[in-house]
């Protein structure tokens, strides 16, 4: 449960808004946390500047989670080295456990959904990983 929560939040913060590939993930982003903010109105300049408000403040946060360009390499490997090792371990049980979900599932799983949304890091996630998409949409669930 540490685990995914601490660094899970890594990757998903790092490939949504600070990786050299993320920015049709961080774009995207933006713009549905900005048609959250500005739920009922019909007034399409504001969204667009909340969005691009919000995209710019959370593109200068990227020291909360230690993504710079010393640490994008790594948090990117261990992502894609995390989706592996999953995909492997989920291919003769539904949970990381057994037969039912545990604490692990529950603490890894709520990154992997968030990254499983997101345009880069969903896109790696179903086209290394199926399993563990999978599973996020079971967990979600």
């Amino acid at each position: 449960e540490e685990f995914g929560d601490e660094w899970g939040n890594k990757w998903m913060m790092h490939l949504r808004w600070y990786s050299s590939s993320s920015a049709l993930s961080s774009e995207v982003f933006a713009r549905r946390a900005a048609a959250e903010f500005c739920s009922g109105s019909p007034d399409a300049d504001a969204m667009t500047a909340v969005a691009k408000s919000f995209k710019e403040r959370m593109q200068q946060r990227s020291f909360t989670v230690g993504s710079n360009s010393t640490t994008a390499p790594i948090i990117e490997k261990s992502y894609m080295e995390t989706l592996q090792l999953l995909e492997k371990h989920l291919s003769d049980r539904p949970f990381l456990f057994g037969q039912s979900p545990a604490l692990a599932d529950f603490g890894l799983s709520g990154q992997l959904l968030q990254c499983f949304g997101d345009v880069l890091a969903g896109e790696l996630m179903r086209m290394h990983a199926p399993r563990v998409a999978l599973w996020c949409e079971v967990m979600a669930n």
